[in-house]
Parts: C-alpha cells; structure tokens; sequence
C-alpha cells in the first residue's frame, strides 16, 4: 500500500501526452504506422481540415492516398455519406470504402482518429525553404501561384487550357446538384488533377450537405475563405446550389486575371465586385458576372454554365469537352 501511494504520488511528474492543438505540422507522422499493415509515408498537404498522407499498405505503395480530419472525426462521417450518395464520375475525387480506424504516433502525440481513402492525385515537386524537393498534390491554389512552374516562358494559362479546367469544374458540380448536394467549399485547395483520369476533379467533401426538397436546407457558415458565398459568410438561414456557383466564379475570374475581384477586405465580407474595372473576355465575362450575382437566384447554373463553355469550345475549334 505504502508502495502503491509512493507510485501514485511520483506519476504527477511524468511527461503528460501532448495536445493535439499543440501540432505546427502533421510532416512528423512521416514514416509511422497508422494502423496494423497500414504505414503514413509523404505528408502531401494540409490545411485547417485535414491532412492527406501517401501510404504503403501490406508492405507495398498504395494507389490511393488517405485524408485524416483535424477538427473532428465526424467531418469523416458526414464526407462518406455524402460520397455515397454520389455516383463515380471523371471530375469528382470521391472517399472509397469503410473508414478506416488507427492511430497517429509520434513521442508524446497519440491522436486516434480515421480517415479515407482517396484516389491518387497528381504530384509535382515544389521546392522547400531549404532549397530541397517535395512532392505535393497538383491543386488548382498550386498552379495560381506560379504557372511558370508548369508552363515554361508563360505567366499565364492560355485560354484554352482555362477553359478545359472550367469545363471539369462545371460538369463535377453538375453532377453533384442533380443529387441535390451542395459542396459548400468549392476554392482552389479543393480542386485537384487526377493522376488516373488526367481530368481536374472536385475533392473535399467534409462540408458538403444534402438539401432538402425545397432544394434549400440551414446553413452554418463553413468557412472564412475568400471563395465562401455572402450568404454562407453571413450566416443566412437557408444556402441553396447557388452557392457553389460563387466559388466558381470567383475561380474564373482568377484562372484568367491571376486575383479575386475585390478591393477590400470589407467588399470581400459583402460580396461587393469590381467587375466593371476588368475587361474579360467571352463568353467568361458572362459566365463571372452570372455567378457573382448577389442574390443567389439570379445565378446561373452549373449545367447552364457548362453548355456556355461547351459552345464557346466548339465555336472557337477547340478539343477541350468535358463530359459525363
């Protein structure tokens, strides 16, 4: 007994296990076992949602990639019934199978949690402050930043390339609100080249939501991204379809300007543009000014927005469809 309270009494100075708010990076899981057979290999990306991990499974490097949330396990739930709820399509990198439960180890961290199993995107090497090489998801955020990275002699994307990349982003939104579903978080980070398809797909689906039969259900902002919808940012009671159609917009109107159309931070909380102080191009100006409405009913689209592309590609001779 003696013993047992002099033990009990030296076990307030152990080391106490780590926060998991106290992590800078998830880049120390490197090289650890997640769960039996199952070991983290390149930490490729992450952001305030999760982290996705290459993997080698049963000894051998898996073809696909595994994303692990970081606020809450639920976010995994929620994302696998909506990826049920979804059919596969070429331009949407959908979660396969059950979630998967394990571990992340690492001296004083033990975090249990699960993740998803995702299709392998397309890497790129990106040069690290020491000057060393990385291998990192080719997201729609990457190629923004620095196009010359991709395409040698040229600052900007040609349009006919811009064009294909709207046209994949269109048709994976219509496929997902002919289901009634709304991503809600629809920014660069969460549009990547497939490495499988060649096609850009639509990834992140922890935000996405099913509507109703009105086609509206309550909303709760998801975000303060620069691509959230006013109405999503101001915390409007009811979000419909239309709001992805502003995170597209936004998209356009970079993938051919290189900015967002704001001047402030303040318009940018208002959803307040300066279109009319950029001269685009067509049929994008109509497209841009379409999805930028402020009133959510009066956008347009994601089928009527991928007919505009479709027609203008065909019209211009261009072979960059997309379809279903």
């Amino acid at each position: 007994m003696v013993l047992k309270k002099f033990f009990a009494k030296l076990s307030i100075f152990r080391r106490q296990p780590a926060k998991k708010e106290d992590l800078t990076s998830y880049k120390i899981f490197e090289d650890t076992w997640f769960a039996h057979g199952i070991k983290l290999k390149t930490l490729l990306s992450e952001d305030s949602m999760a982290v996705y991990f290459t993997v080698e499974k049963s000894g051998a490097t898996s073809d696909r990639l595994i994303k692990i949330p970081i606020e809450d396990n639920l976010r995994i739930g929620r994302e696998l019934k909506i990826c049920r709820r979804i059919n596969t399509h070429k331009n949407l990198a959908l979660g396969y199978y059950n979630p998967q439960y394990g571990k992340l180890v690492h001296d004083e961290y033990q975090i249990h949690c699960y993740c998803l199993w995702i299709e392998m995107p397309k890497l790129i090497e990106k040069e690290t402050k020491d000057h060393g090489l990385e291998k990192v998801i080719l997201s729609l955020a990457e190629l923004l930043k620095d196009p010359t990275k991709f395409r040698k002699n040229e600052s900007k994307l040609p349009i006919a390339e811009i064009l294909a990349i709207l046209q994949d982003i269109a048709a994976g939104l219509g496929s997902l609100h002919q289901r009634n579903i709304v991503h809600r978080d629809i920014q660069p980070y969460n549009i990547w080249k497939s490495k499988m398809m060649r096609a850009w797909q639509i990834a992140g689906f922890d935000m996405a939501m099913e509507l109703g039969e009105d086609k509206k259900i309550l909303a709760k902002p998801s975000d303060t991204s620069a691509y959230v919808a006013p109405e999503v940012m101001h915390g409007s009671s009811l979000i419909s379809l239309a709001a992805d159609m502003w995170g597209f917009g936004l998209i356009a109107f970079e993938l051919l300007t290189g900015s967002l159309p704001f001047d402030s931070e303040v318009e940018q909380f208002l959803g307040i543009t300066n279109l009319e102080q950029t001269l685009l191009p067509a049929p994008f100006d109509l497209i841009i000014e379409g999805c930028l409405k402020q009133e959510p009913g009066d956008r347009l689209t994601a089928p009527q927005v991928l007919q505009l592309l479709i027609s203008y590609g065909e019209k211009d001779g261009s072979d960059t469809k997309s379809s279903n």
